[in-house]
């Protein structure tokens, strides 16, 4: 007897250590670590993705802010989680690329691996309503130094207005806020003479009729503002930057687990609720292979935003 029950015993081990390595993922709370505060554009397409995530996995998202520098503070604390799986990153373009141009950070893009696009929004340059400014090229006509809102120093924003003032040959001081209703607002009270956020941002404060939006970034108009003409359009290409996140993991996660993550991340952006979500907000998804993102793309992104940087004087002391 104590034969058969030690021998039960260890058959009941062993079956519990195959139920524990072969439980499906996920089988515990996932943390998604967002950069920015609550309520910013990266938060809300965070628990947007959250949502749709949890749908089609069955699983728990947690979305924890932690907000500072250019998103450098919550990127650095998800470098530094477990390589299992369980926290993932509401990965921005900026904490790549112009981030650590301006700052020093103790990680880089070789620390995580891009899982899938998550959203891609163009920037608007916004004026008053009864401002005498009706295009880019009206800019040229002002009097005086252009006061520009944008959303940090070295933001792509400020990079944006500033190749169009240089190209129009037209000085401009740019003066960071923190957030886009902040910006907007400043412009909008006259503190400043334009204000450079994100898209969507804007095309509220058109709708209430308080600003013009003279032009977007990206490669085609923004279905909800027909008639705002893209940066492109307007003859200023190397100034069509956009802001674009990606769901990031630690560069140390297993190749099953990563695959498990993508598959239902790929179900996930592509539902219809979520695929709703981006319609509202003026956003798509960047035609790039998930993994591409950060091996390809944050690099390509990173040299061009420091030859600007170079040519403009941004960051330099």
């Amino acid at each position: 007897m104590k034969k058969i029950g030690a021998l039960l015993a260890v058959t009941a081990l062993a079956l519990s250590g195959c139920a524990q390595t072969d439980r499906e993922y996920p089988s515990k709370k996932i943390e998604l670590i967002v950069a920015f505060g609550a309520g910013s554009t990266n938060d809300v397409v965070a628990r947007a993705f959250a949502a749709s995530f949890e749908d089609v996995s069955g699983g728990t998202v947690l979305v924890l802010n932690r907000p500072g520098a250019m998103g450098i503070i919550g990127t650095t604390e998800a470098s530094l989680t477990a390589d299992d799986g369980y926290t993932m990153l509401l990965a921005p373009v900026a904490a790549f690329t112009n981030a650590p141009l301006l700052q020093e950070t103790h990680y880089s893009s070789e620390d995580f691996k891009s899982v899938t696009s998550l959203s891609s929004q163009g920037f608007a340059i916004t004026v008053r309503a009864d401002s005498p400014y009706n295009s880019l090229d009206d800019l040229k006509n002002a009097d005086s130094a252009l006061t520009y809102a944008t959303l940090g120093e070295g933001h792509s924003g400020h990079v944006l207005l500033a190749e169009i003032l240089k190209d129009l040959g037209k000085d401009g001081r740019a003066i960071p806020f923190d957030g886009a209703a902040n910006a907007i607002q400043s412009t909008i009270s006259g503190e400043t003479d334009i204000a450079v956020t994100d898209a969507s941002a804007a095309y509220q404060r058109e709708k209430s009729g308080e600003v013009k939006v003279l032009a977007v970034t990206g490669d085609e108009r923004i279905p909800s503002m027909p008639d705002v003409p893209t940066v492109t359009e307007e003859g200023y290409p190397e100034a069509n930057y956009l802001a674009t996140q990606a769901l990031a993991i630690p560069a140390g996660v297993d190749d099953e687990t990563t695959q498990k993550i993508t598959e239902l991340a790929e179900k996930a952006v592509h539902s219809d609720s979520y695929q709703e979500y981006l319609k509202t907000a003026n956003s798509t998804l960047q035609d790039i292979d998930g993994p591409k993102w950060m091996t390809d793309y944050v690099p390509e992104e990173k040299a061009r935003i420091e030859q600007a940087y170079q040519e403009l004087g941004i960051g330099q002391r």
